[in-house]
């Protein structure tokens, strides 16, 4: 009987109950789509930030990252990544050579970092290629003295493609390590970031410029899933000691503090949303009691328990809340179809933690629909709350007053 009288009540105000299940269908459809557009968002962001610098795992000497040094390296790294890349989760590993090294051209000096690349594996791997915006690539198997230099760099030394520029630098054994480099390209992107300031050489011709033959300062790795990071290179043990696995959340600390701040500041926007949803849910139950006052009264006097006036609310509740969910995850799921596979295209390119964003997509999972369902069946049973105790111990004799 029970069950009977609250779906009717709630066909009693069809205008109310309506206006009410648009705010939670609309609700519950907003929060679905906020998470599901920031969980794409951030996926989005980390997966061009790590894969076009740092990767997913980093392997290098266990103080190499916070003291870099020329002589911290891994020996014998060819064995290294063959035997990562057994590992199903691996993509690919991009060996790589760290150091510096002072460059002259037109009587122009400039100190820029020189990093060393394997050329097929890591335009496998980040892609380098694309950030060059004038010139080319090198060779997969580039063993000459060429070099792609940043575009600040460029600008500074007044450098063009096909001139030469001199390095300047110490070799691993104590040598001067000095030589002459023709410049193939220009790398940059349209936002400030790393690569601005590097010199980029070929691994085989940096290693011989530094007399690093057969070594080098960093292994990264590419997973096919980022989320996996932490965990891969917690498993991830070498017979050498020395040297250690760390995660992008480490590797690039500042990165990852700046992305969970960024989303708690998302989560405090959702639940300002839901405290307004909570609002109108409690404005349209209260009301509707209050409008009943009348009925209440005869309720108790024809011997209704409190606690069954109570459970009265607390269902009508319940029916608004399953049956507002269930339209909402409809047009919810909807939604993010289309905005998985069409996204929402920007007319130009946003800027982003050193890389550039052209479209946003969302991304969808679990919890795109989990936590609406169970914050909007929460809200409405935490707003029913007032408005049942309030009818349970209403008089009989003031309720009938109101007729």
């Amino acid at each position: 009987m029970l069950f009977k009288m609250a779906f009717r009540n709630l066909l009693r105000n069809k205008r109310r109950t309506l206006l009410t299940s648009l705010m939670m269908i609309g609700g519950y459809t907003f929060i679905s789509m906020s998470l599901a557009l920031v969980n794409g968002s951030y996926g989005q962001i980390i997966s061009a930030f790590t894969e076009q610098y740092t990767g997913h795992v980093q392997v290098a000497n266990n103080d190499f990252v916070e003291n870099p040094s020329l002589q911290k390296t891994i020996a014998h790294y060819n064995d290294r990544i063959n035997e990562i890349e057994k590992n199903d989760l691996v993509r690919i590993v991009a060996p790589r050579i760290y150091s510096e090294a002072l460059l002259y051209s037109k009587n122009k000096t400039f100190g820029a970092e020189i990093v060393g690349i394997d050329p097929k594996r890591e335009m496998d791997a980040t892609h380098y290629d694309k950030r060059i915006f004038e010139g080319i690539p090198f060779d997969k198997d580039d063993t000459n003295y060429k070099a792609i230099i940043g575009k600040k760099i460029a600008k500074i030394l007044s450098a063009k493609i096909g001139e030469d520029i001199v390095l300047i630098s110490q070799g691993a054994d104590g040598s001067i390590a000095n030589d002459i480099f023709k410049i193939v390209g220009i790398i940059g992107t349209e936002q400030e970031g790393k690569d601005d300031y590097r010199v980029y050489l070929p691994l085989k011709t940096a290693a011989e410029f530094y007399t690093l033959y057969g070594r080098v300062h960093e292994l990264s790795i590419h997973l096919k899933d980022f989320n996996k990071a932490r965990n891969f290179a917690q498993n991830l043990h070498f017979t050498d000691k020395n040297l250690i696995a760390r995660p992008w959340q480490i590797v690039e600390s500042d990165f990852y503090r700046a992305m969970n701040a960024d989303q708690r500041a998302n989560n405090i926007s959702i639940f300002i949303l839901i405290l307004m949803v909570g609002v109108g849910i409690l404005n349209t139950i209260l009301m509707s009691t209050l409008e009943r006052t009348r009925e209440f009264g005869v309720l108790k006097a024809l011997g209704t328990l409190p606690k069954q006036l109570f459970s009265l609310i607390l269902m009508e509740g319940i029916f608004l809340s399953l049956i507002c969910t269930a339209v909402g995850l409809i047009f919810s799921l909807s939604l993010n179809y289309y905005l998985t596979k069409n996204g929402i295209v920007f007319s130009e390119p946003i800027p982003v933690a050193g890389t550039t964003i052209s479209e946003l997509r969302a991304q969808i999972s679990l919890d795109s629909y989990l936590y609406p369902t169970l914050l909007i069946i929460l809200t409405t049973l935490l707003a029913t709350l007032y408005p049942g105790i309030k009818s349970s111990k209403i008089g009989v004799s003031e309720a009938l007053r109101e007729i």
